[in-house]
């Protein structure tokens, strides 16, 4: 891992079981958009409590933020539903929404990202079809990634080990 996943790696997070996930989406910006890590979850300042993004980059010079979820319902799970798909967006997009409203002026960003990992191609299209169905408010100046992890479930896991 780059610096910014490594400090993420060694300086933990503000709860959850999605450290590998984070850490994943951290390099996966660092390599694919020339992302720069500017503040972990712990870091980040806000106005008042409540929902919190992930990280924050800095891509092509603008502050983006990031949160990181899951399409995943555990290890013997092979269904996965477009109503599913609405759920975790729902409560994702309300969550993204809540932080930019609440963080603190020092390190507002100008768009956030959602990046949503799975396991399965066919999840990732369910997740695109529930997208369609949100609200343009919901989705707000949010940026949808989907990533499919093949040959490996290691985002799975809080620690990135096997």
């Amino acid at each position: 891992f780059s610096e910014g996943p490594q400090e993420r790696f060694h300086g933990g997070n503000a709860g959850g079981s999605s450290g590998c996930s984070e850490l994943i989406s951290m390099q996966f910006l660092i390599d694919c958009q020339g992302a720069t890590i500017i503040k972990t979850e712990n870091e980040i300042l806000y106005r008042v409590e409540g929902k919190e993004t992930d990280f924050l980059a800095s891509i092509e010079g603008h502050p983006v933020g990031v949160s990181v979820s899951r399409a995943y319902k555990g290890p013997m799970t092979t269904e996965y539903s477009v109503e599913d798909a609405i759920v975790l967006l729902e409560k994702k997009l309300g969550g993204v929404n809540e932080s930019s409203l609440n963080v603190h002026p020092d390190d507002a960003w100008v768009k956030q990202i959602l990046n949503i990992w799975t396991l399965h191609p066919d999840w990732a299209d369910k997740v695109e079809q529930a997208w369609t169905q949100m609200s343009d408010e919901l989705k707000a100046d949010t940026i949808l990634i989907m990533t499919v992890e093949q040959n490996s479930n290691v985002f799975v896991h809080d620690t990135c080990e096997d």
